[in-house]
């Protein structure tokens, strides 16, 4: 028993214990009648048990059977009859067996059914007499209310004049302010019928705020929200099953929903399954809050003609959080987007954290779609083998023009579209931390970018590379880009693609940079289009593209045409403090590190070439002496390649520092400007002088041994994880940077103090 389900049943019990003096009524449907007051005397209807109770402390127990509402709320509309709950604090049981005590209680074994079908005839004329509310709770019911164990089913929230009473929550029916708690009911096989009909299973609005617990609700129906409507509510949903729904409009499973900016409402699911709906799992719109934690969303289906987005949870400009939830097998059919998540508007500002988001299908957004200026948070998720479908854009995140999404620490792993099998871009993203590994695509199997995010940083890409389908072409094996891009500290192996196994730039704004990034193992490869096999590392396309490398690292990468490391088709790379060696393309040679095209150019300066550059000022031929270039593995181009140098090595001291003035870190984000002790200053500006490569090294002790070995082997300790021993920091404690630890650092410590950082 989880802890919630013991702390539910110690309630159950402390209030039976509690209510030891208040009156309980019994009902059997099988009994020959009576006072009420015991089984043998049972009443016969439910409707008797509740017309009886008269104090907050009554409580009604109810054994197996149907039951039939009669009292009607609106006589002498006979549909109008419904289980109405009106006295505050009662507590009405379902599921017990003729005679039972409370430990015998089972509402699945013993089920009590709660029956809309008032004639009975549901088998043979259908529904169409059947009752408006099953179950109707009443206004300013508190939380000691409780309806738990039954079963609700065949009410048919139909009314012929659109608009009027009866048409919403088939099942159940609300509106507040009431908070009742609900517990261990079965909600099946109630529908809704007239256009802009809501909540076929429960209708909850008008700041009701009621606690569903261990509940489950299937089979129903309505326009907009087949299973459950919260309009302008704040509920909770506790380890139920919300599935099998339909809504032919929106939200087959749960939808909130506000009527004007000034309302507000609440979703609160906890450890639930939303699945196999048909329209959006979980929907909630503007101003509305949604809150997912555990639990899976799975399998719902958007149908063509549908008229929301997102399959399996839909946010139009509403906030929350959805935390270590299961997203998976969801489908858009439509021409909507956002196979598992769709975040639309300027107010959707969601934190999803801790997910997988896998197997969901859309034309663009197979797993996330972001538009309309959304802004959410996407951090520590698992996006893996969604698919844009019909030539669509973004399989794992699509995030479109305006949006401006956070997505750090996150794995794209499987995910596939013609445009950006990991993300496609035209929004403004932060990209932090993230690993892209085996995406597929025709243009950016990693990433394709025509937006303006922030720097693309610590990301590694691996393996991505163009569609089973797609015979020809590719370009752009981990990046395809078309604007502006800083691409600082990511790791680039074996990606391939017809042009630019790693980075394929078509940017002209002359902003585009490649900054500690390393290249090993990426491939251009013949595909039988016009032009291809060139930029087996990086490939820079059209007219007037510029793009700037800054202490990159490429090794062994190959070109099946020219240009092994870096190929030049046309506009400008300049290329500073960098590492070519052991690529190679058909012609061999420098050409095989670097080949231009006649309409390309590029200038190569302060950097090691196997081969030699012949123009351009500090270039050197010498091998760089990597510490381990195929990794443990003996395998290049997977994780373990170890592209850094030894101290005293050729590129140690070498570098210009002018290229590095706003360059802070290397790699391994560690300082990167610091003396080689072993290593000649051969570099440009004033010492110290900025390494080539990648990674900066350093000796500060000076030992003979590299300072991150030091650390490594705890030979040194690095308490604040810049790289750097603590016995050799210029200054511990100086926050402000100004050279001393003062009050000012102590006044910026203690602003901060206790800042949880997300």
């Amino acid at each position: 028993m989880t802890r919630l389900r013991f702390a539910l049943a110690a309630a159950s019990v402390a209030a039976l214990t509690a209510h030891a003096s208040a009156t309980r009524y019994y009902v059997d449907d099988d009994s020959l009648g009576g006072t009420g007051l015991s089984w043998s005397q049972a009443f016969t209807t439910l409707q008797q048990a509740l017309l009886a109770v008269d104090s907050a402390d009554d409580e009604i127990w109810v054994a197996k059977g149907t039951y039939i509402p009669t009292d009607m709320t609106n006589p002498p509309d006979a549909r109008s009859a419904t289980f109405q709950i009106e006295e505050n604090g009662v507590e009405i049981y379902g599921g017990f067996p003729y005679g039972g005590v409370w430990e015998d209680r089972d509402p699945i074994e013993y089920p009590t059914i709660l029956s809309g079908d008032l004639l009975r005839d549901d088998d043979t004329l259908g529904k169409a007499e059947n009752a408006y509310h099953v179950v109707q709770f009443e206004v300013d019911l508190d939380d000691t209310t409780i309806f738990d164990g039954f079963h609700v089913t065949d009410g048919y929230g139909y009314h012929t004049i659109e608009g009027q009473p009866g048409q919403d929550g088939a099942g159940i029916y609300m509106t507040g302010p009431t908070y009742p708690r609900i517990a261990k009911c079965m909600i099946y096989d109630n529908h809704t019928a007239v256009g802009f009909a809501k909540g076929g299973g429960v209708f909850i609005g008008n700041n009701a705020t009621p606690v569903f617990t261990d509940c489950t609700i299937t089979a129903n129906s309505a326009e907009r929200g087949g299973g459950v409507l919260c309009d302008r509510s704040y509920t909770d949903f506790i380890n139920c099953d919300i599935s099998g729904n339909t809504g032919s409009s929106y939200a087959g499973g749960i939808a909130g929903s506000t009527a004007t900016p000034t309302d507000s409402g609440r979703i609160t699911l906890t450890n639930c399954t939303v699945t196999g709906n048909v329209g959006t799992g979980v929907f909630a719109d503007a101003h509305f809050t949604l809150n997912i934690t555990g639990g899976e969303i799975s399998g719902n289906t958007i149908d063509v003609g549908w008229s929301g987005g997102g399959a399996g949870v839909s946010c139009d400009g509403s906030g929350g959080t959805i935390d270590d939830v299961l997203i998976t097998g969801n489908t858009s059919d439509s021409t909507w987007v956002g196979g598992g998540v769709y975040l639309n508007g300027a107010d959707c500002d969601v934190t999803i954290k801790n997910c997988e988001i896998s197997g969901n299908t859309a034309i663009n957004g197979g797993g996330i779609s972001c538009s309309g200026s959304a802004h959410p948070m996407i951090r520590n998720c698992d996006i893996m083998y969604n698919a844009a479908s019909l030539s669509g854009v973004g399989g794992g995140i699509d995030c479109g023009s305006g949006t401006s999404p956070t997505i750090r620490d996150c794995l794209f792993e499987g995910n596939e579209a013609d445009y950006g099998g990991g993300i496609h871009n035209y929004g403004e993203p932060t990209i932090t931390g993230c690993t892209f590994r085996e995406n597929k695509a025709f243009f950016g199997a990693g990433l394709y970018n025509y937006g303006s995010p922030s720097p693309l940083s610590d990301c590694i890409f691996i393996g991505n590379t163009k569609r089973d389908d797609m015979i020809d072409y590719g370009w752009g094996g981990a990046i395809y880009n078309g604007a502006p891009l800083e691409i600082t500290r990511c790791i680039f192996l074996s990606n391939d693609a017809a042009r630019g196994g790693g980075i394929y730039n078509r940017d002209s704004s002359g902003n585009t940079a490649a900054i500690n990034c390393v290249f090993v193992a990426n491939t251009a490869y013949l595909s039988g289009g016009m032009s291809d096999g060139w930029g087996g590392g990086v490939y820079n396309g059209v007219v007037d593209s510029v793009m700037t490398m800054i202490n990159c690292t490429l090794h062994a990468n190959h070109a099946e045409d020219m240009g092994g490391g870096l190929y030049v088709m046309s506009g400008h790379v300049d290329v500073i403090n960098c590492i070519f060696w052991d690529n190679s393309d058909v012609f061999g040679g420098p050409m095989g590190e670097i080949a231009t095209d006649v309409s390309g150019t590029v200038d190569v300066n302060y950097c090691n070439v196997e081969g030699g550059w012949g123009t351009g000022m500090g270039n050197i031929a010498t091998d760089p002496v990597y510490r381990d270039a195929d990794g443990d593995d003996d395998i290049l181009g997977t994780e373990d390649d170890n592209l850094r140098l030894w101290l005293g090595g050729p590129c140690s001291d070498a570098g210009d520092n002018d290229a590095v003035v706003d360059v802070t870190t290397d790699l391994d984000s560690a300082p990167r400007v610091l003396d080689d002790p072993q290593a000649a200053e051969t570099g440009h500006g004033d010492p110290p002088i900025v390494d080539m490569g990648a990674y900066e090294l350093a000796d500060c002790q000076p030992n003979g041994f590299e300072d991150d070995i030091d650390i490594a082997t705890g030979t040194s300790y690095d308490e604040n994880g810049n790289g750097v021993p603590d016995e050799c920091e210029p200054c511990v404690g100086d926050i402000d940077g100004d050279g001393d630890t003062d009050q000012s650092d102590l006044g910026i410590l203690l602003a901060h103090y206790g800042t949880i950082c997300e």
